[in-house]
């Protein structure tokens, strides 16, 4: 029951919050789901149906929760009178009211089983405030209010006219301060601020394409389960209805001849698409597309505008591309402090390879001092982030340096070569066939330079060749059998 006495200068009477606290469990998950299914409704549906439900649903939750906070009053004794919020503009002076009535019929509910009747003095204007009231009314004098009780007052009628009566009692007594603190209506503006802001959270959604993937995509699945000649068609009928994360899957598909045709030119328009849509990857592969002219000619002003708008929108791989142009001088004029700029962009995304980068311009001193701690620092994250590359430059970086930091750098080196990274492969060779880091193993030397060999690019394989082919030359046949065996079982970790 939801009744004040004896606290505040007058007895209020405020809405049941339950109605209200369903509505808020109602709407607000469902505004949730809207948000995490808005690519999915937008398809079916389209963008303006979408956001206009969008809309309306979390204005309902936003509107639900001010009621929780704050619910309504709907009846309230102050020492002038009587006020009725939800019925009347003024208030209903103590000295017009002649008697207060209640019908109440306990185990009924409805308008008709619980009234409260206000009868008054004598026939009276009333300024109603419900506009069907004013219309039915049309300034004819009233002798009475009557005041339907339902479902969310918090007490029956005849309950209310027995408060009423003592509150009168107790004004007329003296027992409260004249005052009419609390009389008037609450204030709207924090529910019309919260609705506002609710609102503008699935506008702000929209506008910016911000949100999860597709969940319920036939075409994005069967193109995850990598059967592309099935997806194609899907995918097509989902990119025209302006699926973002469609298009630039059919662009990779013509990109790459993946279950259609090859086409470059034909690839570079949906993606094209995609990231005038805002996606953010497509306007990192439209960069791509733009600095490698594959299907638009070749120009690198637009694929690093391209590449900027992408970095803009949430891409690190946009932003690593830019790192490295300026890094290297492709194509632009080398520029240190630019490309640490970016790299910085794409670190704050957790960008890994970013991460890894930035450890080896402080283990070279290019564009920063030289400080092997700050790219032991670098690399350790980019390695804790699962980049095997990292695990491999944080090991040549400690094998090189104090004593008491060789053994864990032999670990990260083992690590890597474990996982596969062929440079990590060679140099643990040479670190079991020198007997310097660790005790020498001739049949372990064998192992690592031929995995090393298996995955080095073949047009500077030749060194590798010949490094294998001197190792062994000091073995025995059962040595290079052993080996071989090894090499036979041995499977690479997977990254986590």
């Amino acid at each position: 029951m939801s009744i004040e006495r004896d606290v505040r200068p007058h007895t209020a009477v405020h809405a049941r919050r339950l109605p209200a606290v369903v509505l808020f469990l109602l709407t607000a998950p469902a505004a949730a789901a809207l948000i995490v299914l808005r690519r999915d409704i937008e398809i079916e549906a389209g963008a303006l149906a979408w956001l206009v439900y969008a809309c309306l649903v979390s204005a309902a939750a936003a509107w639900a929760a001010v009621r929780v906070w704050r619910p309504t009053e709907l009846l309230s004794a102050t020492p002038n009178g009587i006020v009725l919020p939800g019925v009347l503009r003024e208030r209903l002076a103590w000295a017009d009211i002649r008697r207060i009535e209640a019908i109440t019929h306990r185990g009924r509910t409805g308008d008709i089983a619980d009234r409260l009747i206000i009868h008054l003095k004598q026939p009276m204007t009333l300024n109603f405030r419900p506009a069907k009231l004013r219309k039915i009314f049309a300034g004819l004098p009233q002798s009475a209010v009557a005041v339907d009780i339902g479902l969310r007052w918090p007490v029956r009628a005849d309950v209310l006219r027995n408060l009423l009566k003592e509150t009168a009692a107790d004004f007329a007594a003296g027992n409260h301060p004249q005052s009419d603190t609390g009389s008037r209506p609450g204030k709207v503006w924090p529910g019309v601020l919260a609705m506002l802001a609710a609102i503008a959270v699935p506008i702000g959604v929209q506008t910016t394409d911000i949100g999860p993937p597709r969940l319920f995509s036939e075409a994005l699945a069967l193109y995850a389960k990598g059967e592309m000649q099935s997806a194609a068609p899907l995918l097509e009928q989902d990119a025209r209805a302006g699926d973002a994360a469609a298009a630039v899957a059919l662009g990779k598909l013509y990109l790459n001849g993946d279950g259609v045709e090859r086409n470059p030119a034909m690839a570079a328009a949906w993606i094209e698409r995609a990231a005038k849509r805002g996606n953010g990857g497509a306007a990192y592969h439209l960069g791509d597309a733009y600095r490698l002219g594959l299907g638009v000619p070749a120009d690198l002003r637009t694929a690093i505008d391209w590449y900027e708008t992408a970095a803009d929108r949430g891409s690190p791989e946009a932003a690593f591309a830019l790192s490295r142009l300026y890094r290297l001088g492709d194509g632009v004029r080398r520029n240190y402090t630019r490309a640490i700029q970016w790299l910085n962009v794409a670190v704050d995304m957790d960008f890994a390879p970013a991460m890894h980068d930035l450890g080896q311009l402080y283990h070279e001193g290019l564009g920063v001092p030289r400080d092997p701690e700050t790219a032991k620092d670098w690399y350790r994250r980019a390695a804790d982030a699962g980049l095997i590359a990292a695990r491999y430059d944080l090991a040549r970086l400690m094998l090189n340096g104090p004593a008491e930091q060789r053994q864990q750098g032999l670990r990260y080196l083992v690590e890597a070569a474990e996982y596969g990274y062929a440079p990590a492969q060679r140099r643990l060779a040479a670190a079991f066939i020198s007997g310097q880091e660790m005790e020498r193993d001739i049949i372990a030397a064998y192992k690592w330079i031929s995995l090393a060999e298996r995955a080095w690019p073949p047009a500077t394989r030749a060194d590798l060749v010949r490094e294998k082919a001197r190792i062994q030359s000091h073995m025995s046949a059962e040595d290079v059998a052993a080996a071989t065996e090894q090499i036979r079982i041995w499977r690479p970790l997977r990254s986590k």
